[in-house]
């Protein structure tokens, strides 16, 4: 056998046994793993003889170009060793998905296999009962935050708070081996927004740390005015974030473009929460309900408003006063008529008297005689 045959065979040899693939970015990565971030680019190639039938596969199954999986194949020659080509299979895909991840070879029997893992924000998972909703805070219960990364649970995370590293002291404690934050005695400025970040890959999550809205004081179940009188309600509220409030009246909205209504703030700066109405007419009269809401929770308190006559405290005196006049007049009347007939009776009397006068007068008169 002559030494051209044998580098001939030796070729043949080496270039149907041995597959060269790799990640084509700026130029050719070994096999291993690589990180794609969701909607990134790859293209894997790999270069063998061109004998028998070679196909890509990813975990084990063929890979089949379509555009739901939106794989793109290609093959084309290259020169090589003496007289021999060299066929050069890509895969490519423009716009990675979460089903891209995976291992990929260039033919069932090749010792190279390259790992694709396409980054995505679900990558790391938080103890959030609903993920992307956060995290209720009850002060001064403490608070415990936890990401882990799905593919890898040894990386390191690295913890900030509204953007600022968050380190260990008295109340926060950081602990790296299960990549846990607890915040003993919490209060409400431990509210905010927490993110954890894995450095390689370059990927992270964020934790958004709220309270529920509630009542500092609830209104009262009714409210006495005059009409005329200025109308103050001062929805008491708070929670972070800071709530935002809507009036109703007799559960519709109220007509904010009247011009006695105003809406300001209360003590506590949460806007909107203080309801004024200038000079209280009847048609004021209402159940009046403050509704507020966080994105947390809603929470909403009533009070009925009445509106009274500005003469209404007269109303009763005058009552009172036509009712002693009535009855004076009812006592006078009695009287006079009680009276009237007293009168008649000393007159009768009078001139029974007088007519017995002169038959008295006689009478002496003829005892004399005698």
């Amino acid at each position: 056998m002559t030494i051209t045959m044998f580098l001939v065979q030796f070729q043949w040899v080496f270039f149907t046994l041995i597959f060269v693939c790799g990640v084509v970015t700026n130029g050719d990565v070994p096999p291993g793993k690589t990180f794609v971030r969701e909607g990134g680019k790859f293209t894997l190639t790999c270069r063998v003889r061109p004998v028998g039938l070679h196909l890509w596969y990813k975990d084990g199954v063929p890979v089949v170009p379509d555009t739901k999986n939106r794989y793109l194949l290609e093959q084309e020659t290259s020169p090589s060793f003496g007289p021999e080509f060299v066929m050069l299979m890509k895969l490519s895909v423009e716009q990675a998905v979460p089903i891209h991840s995976g291992e990929y070879k260039c033919s069932s029997f090749s010792p190279h296999s390259h790992r694709i893992v396409v980054l995505t924000a679900s990558m790391i998972r938080t103890n959030e009962e609903v993920p992307g909703q956060g995290i209720i805070l009850n002060p001064p219960k403490p608070l415990e935050l936890v990401c882990n990364t799905t593919e890898d649970l040894s990386r390191d995370v690295t913890w900030f708070k509204d953007g600022l590293l968050l380190n260990d002291n008295d109340r926060v404690q950081i602990f790296s081996e299960n990549n846990t934050v607890i915040v003993k005695s919490t209060t409400e400025n431990d509210t905010g927004e927490y993110t954890c970040a894995v450095t390689d890959p370059d990927i992270n999550a964020t934790i958004l740390v709220r309270t529920r809205t509630e009542f500092i004081e609830m209104f009262h179940s009714s409210l006495n005015l005059v009409q005329g009188d200025k109308l103050v309600l001062s929805c008491q509220v708070k929670g972070i974030p800071t709530p935002t409030v809507t009036w109703l009246k007799d559960g519709s909205s109220l007509n904010s473009s009247d011009s006695r209504i105003k809406l300001e703030a209360n003590e506590k700066g949460v806007p909107n929460a203080k309801l004024i109405i200038e000079e209280l007419d009847y048609d004021d009269r209402a159940h009046y309900t403050c509704e507020a809401n966080n994105g947390v929770n809603n929470v909403t308190s009533t009070i009925l408003v009445r509106v009274k006559d500005k003469l209404a405290a007269l109303w009763p005196f005058l009552g009172i006063c036509a009712e002693v006049a009535v009855l004076c007049a009812i006592i006078f009347v009695y009287e006079k008529k009680r009276v009237k007939p007293d009168f008649d009776e000393s007159d009768t009397d009078q001139n029974v008297e007088n007519k017995n006068l002169p038959d008295q007068r006689e009478g002496k008169e003829i005892r004399q005689r005698k």
